[in-house]
């Protein structure tokens, strides 16, 4: 979680009594997302253009745009 965190593919919070860094439900579902796209043969600079695309509303992808 940490590598995805750095390459900008997750973003948590801070638990505000601790400053822990928390990944909400979103976060869990987008990691879930990478892990199934990479065990499929997707590189990571193709998951983080999916990503990307799926954010900016243009992914022809139902489940991305989800």
């Amino acid at each position: 979680m940490r590598y995805y965190t750095k390459r900008g593919l997750l973003t948590p919070t801070r638990n505000p009594d601790n400053g822990y860094k928390e990944y909400d439900i979103h976060a869990l579902r987008r990691l879930k997302f990478i892990h199934q796209a990479r065990e499929i043969g997707f590189s990571l600079k193709e998951v983080e253009e999916i990503l990307a695309s799926a954010e900016d509303g243009t992914s022809p992808c139902l489940e991305c745009v989800k």
